[in-house]
């Protein structure tokens, strides 16, 4: 038995009653009501009638979540990153398919360490790997995970986002998603695989992002169902994973260039310690951007591209 439980009944229940339905103080359930309303439960209490709960959090249904490959679900309403957790995990010889979810980090990033907002209402999720893969195909995880969320959204609310590679998913030119994927490998043999996703679902976009990101919500105006969203975008990755270990990302290349945004476009291309120019001409069946640099054409594994001098927060 617990308190949302008991409060579930839509009627007035007193401070007493729960005591001692629980078999705890009274002062504990008063502490357990505050941490609920910390959490998002509309819990209002009135003198001599008790505590009544009008309305529940937009929170994650952990029960739906073990879907495809995934064989451990980790929850936490806030966390610092969840994925700091899953590499942990990871490290510590954990089994693929470990999902590590959260409502909420309190230092999510992405790619090279930026920043990336994570308040209630997105889906912040990492996954632990272990593909049979040479370390040279790891970024192709990200490429199918970001295809994954562009289906998922396309099957669930017929919208079509685009990708902006290696790892951006948008809106038009506003970020919706980003896609961090860090391994550990060894020579010729790659031991772990960590990918992470921050998916602007519900959550409220800052003013300081407005212009440069969106979320779900606000696209289709509505709220996002995100339990189903993210069990269809599992899903539809977990089989994709599946193939991709199998055949290499050939089989998906076609599809990826139908959602790519910035084929054709003059870009900048920013990498650890270089910068190049070029047309982005095509995505090649590995997975790499092809750039032309006048007639001469260049295989990128991955890097910050730059379109019409517009740069696009990155994961």
């Amino acid at each position: 038995m617990s308190i949302l439980k008991l409060l579930s009944t839509s009627k007035y229940i007193s401070g007493q009653t729960i005591a001692s339905r629980l078999r705890v103080s009274r002062a504990a359930v008063h502490k357990q009501i505050l941490a609920l309303r910390a959490r998002g439960f509309a819990i209002e209490g009135k003198k001599n009638l008790g505590y009544i709960l009008h309305g529940k959090p937009d929170l994650l249904s952990q029960e739906k979540l073990k879907t495809g490959l995934v064989s451990e679900i980790v929850y936490r309403y806030e966390c610092v990153s969840t994925q700091l957790i899953a590499k942990e995990i990871a490290m510590k010889g954990g089994d693929e398919g470990v999902l590590v979810v959260s409502e909420k980090q309190t230092c999510g990033y992405g790619r090279l360490e930026r920043k990336w907002e994570s308040p209630a209402g997105g889906i912040w999720f990492s996954l632990v790997l272990r593909p049979d893969i040479p370390p040279e195909r790891a970024p192709q995880v990200t490429l199918i995970m970001s295809l994954a969320i562009v289906k998922a959204v396309k099957e669930l609310y017929g919208l079509k986002l685009s990708i902006k590679w290696p790892n951006d998913v948008l809106y038009g030119n506003n970020k919706i998603s980003g896609i961090l994927t860090e391994m550990s490998a060894e020579v010729g043999k790659t031991n772990w695989v960590v990918v992470g996703v921050g998916l602007n679902a519900n959550n409220k976009i800052s003013k300081e992002l407005g212009g440069i990101a969106a979320s779900i919500s606000s696209v289709i105006g509505k709220q996002a169902d995100r339990t189903k969203l993210l069990t269809t975008i599992l899903r539809i990755f977990s089989k994709d994973y599946k193939k991709l270990v199998t055949d290499g990302f050939k089989p998906f290349r076609d599809s990826y260039v139908g959602f790519s945004s910035f084929l054709g476009n003059k870009i900048k291309v920013s990498m650890r310690d270089n910068i190049v120019t070029g047309t982005a001409k095509s995505i090649d069946p590995d997975g790499y951007l092809i750039l032309d640099k006048g007639g001469k054409s260049e295989r990128i594994l991955s890097g910050d591209i730059v379109i019409n001098n517009r740069k696009g927060e990155t994961a």
